[in-house]
């Protein structure tokens, strides 16, 4: 199941694990576009699509609309209408 939900496992590389929530993996695991979307599953905003957050690094920490990138750490939340959600990457960022 993409969404992580109970009893779940999930096989990432030559591990497995049993998860019990999307938010149980390790900032790692994130560089997987399908385990980022499957984060969103209770995002809460209007304003930004959670398939083009997670196309573009994001990944939902389960707290409201925070969201943070994969590969620079960078971090934002309190989304407004008309933000570009690659401009809150770090200038280091792939």
């Amino acid at each position: 199941n993409i969404l992580g939900h109970e009893n779940t496992l999930i096989t990432i590389g030559s591990s497995r694990r049993h998860n019990t929530s999307p938010f149980d993996y390790s900032r790692d695991d994130y560089h997987i576009e399908w385990m980022r979307l499957a984060s969103f599953a209770n995002f809460d905003s209007t304003f930004v699509h959670p398939i083009y957050l997670a196309k573009n690094g994001w990944y939902s920490r389960g707290n409201k609309d925070q969201v943070v990138c994969f590969s620079c750490s960078a971090m934002h939340d309190n989304w407004t209408r008309g933000e570009n959600p690659n401009a809150f990457h770090n200038t280091n960022c792939r």
